[in-house]
């Protein structure tokens, strides 16, 4: 029997111009936003021609589909529609939750986001691996519990639910406008962005690990064990609660590491980009 480990791998990085991409389609559905208002059922289809007047080079789809919902966020893998000879999308279709996702920065977040699943899906379906329409179905079928805890902390520790969160760090900067010219150094600036990220991105999920693990921790015994049977379902594994506890904590650590190396690097660059905009200014 394949474990949930079979089928979340961590191989396909961020497609070429995500950021610029992102920042075009959301800063349009911004726009109309601002003139016409938000409400629920509102759509906004992007084909391929429309990108390609903005010079974008790397378009994996015909048209990107993207409609206001209620109370959902997802990258909606049942009516995206993949063409297996011209190896893109015909269609790829993102639902957004039109009551939290309304402001610039937090549209740019939601699609940084469920565009990497896609993208993840289109490379699984080129390289011949599980679909994300089969992780999905799998995940469903071995995760017996209706407890949202625990379908919540175990969703947000898949790979696939890692990179996707890791992913939507580097719009965060950009979209918000973060001015590095506010601080004296490098340093300052930098610690100034790292706050920021851990209070306003999806950063602060895994910082709150702690409390994840705290609240596991102190549950009941009955809870314990039906957490135990969920996760030995998911993983086709057969441990304990304290061994299941220990490696948490070792995959929270790491998790944080990718997190800061992650944002390092995003900062860097950022800062690099900046600086020379303003030198350019002054030339």
């Amino acid at each position: 029997m394949k474990s949930l480990q079979s089928y979340i791998i961590e191989k396909f990085g961020m497609f070429k111009e995500q950021d610029e991409l992102v920042l075009t389609i959301a800063n349009a559905i911004y726009e109309d936003i601002k003139q016409n208002g938000i409400k629920l059922g509102d759509e906004y289809p992007f084909t391929k021609k429309f990108l390609e007047d903005y010079d974008f080079k790397f378009i994996f789809f015909n048209e990107l589909y993207i409609k206001y919902t209620k109370n959902n966020t997802a990258y909606n893998l049942r009516e995206s529609k993949f063409n297996e000879e011209e190896c893109m999308f015909d269609v790829i279709e993102i639902d957004i939750d039109f009551k939290v996702y309304n402001t610039f920065p937090k549209i740019a977040r939601a699609l940084t986001h469920e565009l990497l699943h896609a993208y993840e899906d289109l490379q699984r379906r080129i390289n011949k691996v599980d679909s994300l329409v089969d992780v999905f179905d799998f995940y469903n079928k071995t995760l017996k519990t209706d407890n949202k805890f625990y379908r919540t902390l175990l969703n947000n520790l898949s790979k696939v639910e890692q990179r996707a969160y890791i992913n939507e760090l580097s719009i965060e900067l950009e979209a918000n406008k973060f001015d590095i010219f506010k601080y004296d150094t490098f340093e300052e600036a930098y610690i100034a962005a790292f706050k920021f990220f851990a209070t306003k991105s999806s950063f602060r999920i895994y910082i709150e690990g702690h409390n994840v693990l705290q609240k596991l921790y102190t549950a009941s015994d009955d809870e314990k064990q039906e957490f135990v049977n969920v996760y030995n379902d998911v993983y086709n594994s057969n441990v304990n609660f304290d061994i299941i506890y220990k490696r948490l904590i070792k995959i929270y650590a790491d998790i944080l590491k990718k997190f800061r190396k992650r944002i390092l690097d995003i900062f860097k660059d950022y800062y690099k980009k900046h600086s020379e905009q303003v030198e350019n200014s002054i030339k």
